[in-house]
């Protein structure tokens, strides 16, 4: 893989139809040695699997909720299936609230172990699923399914869909309203502690 990286990098640029800019010309070998550097990291690969499928959509249903979405790499070892979501940063995403408001429930990963690999490759197992740093060329977390938690979370989500009843909820320390581009939706910022609901 390692010796493929040059030429994969080219046919990119040719598909991409990528401007060859003095500031590109800079930046392409900086690029080139981190990609040689990410595909070399012990984590990049688990013995004994090898890349099966890239970028590959999907829809499906996930606890009767209609999904879709893209995988970024599945590997495959004989019958079973390994998925890897890549990520610029060094941590996970935070995930969505749990019974306590918490931005916990990792919803990624078991969303493509659930309704993603059964629906695109129904013969193969699931193995498991990572979130795996392009920087810091490492996994920075595996996929965790824990059961009731995400069964409580979608019977929130369906309860509120049937009654349309979709109040703003921000998290308790409103980490997520950071991100959040629809402050004139909730009226967010400093009136958003007070739309916190009660979660005990």
């Amino acid at each position: 893989m390692a010796d493929a990286l040059e030429t994969a990098l080219a046919q990119a640029e040719t598909l991409l139809e990528w401007p060859q800019t003095p500031q590109w010309q800079l930046e392409r070998p900086e690029l080139l040695t981190q990609l040689q550097r990410v595909v070399a990291a012990p984590d990049f690969l688990a013995p004994e699997y090898h890349p099966f499928a890239a970028e590959v959509t999907f829809e499906g249903s996930w606890y009767g909720l209609k999904v879709r979405g893209l995988i970024d790499r599945v590997d495959r070892k004989g019958e079973q299936l390994m998925i890897t979501d890549y990520k610029s940063g060094t941590s996970k995403p935070q995930g969505v609230q749990d019974a306590g408001g918490r931005l916990s429930l990792d919803l990624q990963l078991p969303i493509y172990l659930q309704a993603a690999l059964p629906s695109l490759w129904p013969e193969f197992r699931p193995a498991g699923a990572a979130y795996f740093s392009l920087r810091s060329a490492r996994v920075i977390d595996r996929v965790r399914l824990p059961g009731s938690e995400l069964e409580a979370f979608v019977e929130r989500v369906h309860a509120q869909l049937s009654l349309g009843a979709l109040p703003p909820r921000p998290d308790p320390a409103l980490k997520a309203c950071e991100f959040c581009r629809f402050e004139a939706v909730c009226r967010g910022g400093a009136r958003a502690a007070r739309k916190v609901a009660p979660w005990a």
